[in-house]
């Protein structure tokens, strides 16, 4: 509340009161300057030509903006605050995708590491890889000219053979036309007929003169099929406990007037003839010669012993379907269709085989034609 002090003009005393009357023009003043200092806001208020202050309504005023600034500030306040908040947060979040990417960034760098040893390593391989590679590449070069060489050399060896293996033969079955371009005069064979020749020539012919007309004897033409021969009796069980072989057909029938090796067969009465017998196994004997026409299998065995003269031949012929051939006995075979040390006929072939003893192996020897 604002007071305003009035100077009286005068006091009329009455009864036992003063009244005091007052000027009316300084009563106006001092209404007027209560105005002021009630709500003037333009300045401050004078009071003798002076600036005292400014009036309640403009302390009100400021007072009023104070509060609306205080509640605006308030509001920025618990704005500031939930930022503050907000950011707080953030920042923690921040601080764990921080710490989340520092351990990533250090497991990328072990990776890093880790590939680029890796790398290291598998440059190294490709550069040892590359250098036995090229080692590799002149090593197989080196072997293919050996190859190639060893080629050449088995190409000329093979020629050897081959022109060993027709002398062999010549020297065997050859006529006396080409044994002598060889050095000699007659073949195995030729001479066996000149020796047989000599030993049944008649007493009233002179020796070389009938020799020399029959010294081809064992190669006469061939005489006419004999008739077949009553089959012979079952063989005995043979010493291993095996069921011994078929026995043999009978006899050939002699040989047609043509013939002439009639004779000679019958000079040698140590040696006989007995057929095979398709898919049934056997035991050999010495100084027979096997025979037949078209096997499928051909199953034979050893003598349980062996003695220095054991010889016989096998003769057969492999069809469209190879025969298959069953020897459990160690045999060192030679000649044709041998494979890994083993006789293995192949198709369409006609066989011709001779199997011995030395003494050490038995032996086999095998031409297919």
């Amino acid at each position: 509340m604002i007071k305003v002090r009035l100077k009286p003009k005068q006091g009329i005393k009455v009864g036992l009161k003063t009244v005091y009357l007052y000027d009316e023009t300084l009563i106006a003043d001092q209404v007027n300057k209560a105005k002021e200092w009630a709500i003037k806001t333009d300045g401050k208020v004078q009071e003798d030509g002076v600036d005292v202050d400014y009036s309640s309504k403009y302390y009100a005023g400021l007072s009023k903006e104070s509060e609306a600034n205080a509640k605006s500030s308030e509001q920025i306040a618990k704005a500031s605050e939930l930022i503050a908040v907000e950011a707080a947060s953030n920042a923690d979040a921040d601080a764990d995708n921080a710490k989340e990417s520092a351990t990533i960034a250090y497991q990328a760098e072990q990776n890093a590491t880790a590939q680029a040893t890796k790398a290291t390593q598998e440059a190294n391989s490709a550069a040892e890889s590359a250098y036995n590679a090229q080692t590799s590449a002149l090593a197989a070069h080196e072997y293919a000219s050996n190859a190639e060489a060893d080629a050449q050399n088995a190409n000329e060896a093979l020629d050897h053979v081959l022109a060993s293996e027709e002398k062999a033969r010549i020297w065997a079955d050859g006529n006396d036309t080409e044994v002598k371009p060889l050095g000699g005069t007659h073949s195995s064979m030729v001479s066996a007929g000149l020796a047989y020749a000599y030993a049944i020539a008649p007493e009233d012919t002179p020796v070389e003169e009938w020799a020399t007309n029959h010294r081809l004897i064992v190669q006469g033409e061939k005489g006419d099929k004999g008739d077949k021969g009553d089959k012979g009796d079952t063989g005995e069980r043979g010493p291993q406990g095996i069921q011994g072989p078929q026995g043999p057909q009978g006899p050939q029938g002699p040989q047609g007037e043509k013939g002439e090796t009639q004779d000679i067969s019958g000079l040698a009465p140590k040696e006989k003839y007995l057929s095979i017998v398709d898919k049934v196994a056997f035991d050999l004997e010495k100084n027979v010669n096997y025979s037949a026409e078209e096997l499928t299998s051909l199953e034979f065995h050893l003598p349980a012993l062996l003695t220095y003269d054991f010889i016989c031949s096998l003769a057969f012929s492999s069809g469209a379907i190879p025969t298959q051939l069953i020897v459990i006995d160690d045999i060192k075979w030679t000649g044709d269709d041998i494979v890994d040390d083993a006789f293995v006929p192949i198709a369409n072939k006609r066989y011709n085989v001779i199997i011995w003893w030395d003494g050490v192996f038995t032996n086999g020897a095998v031409r297919g034609v």
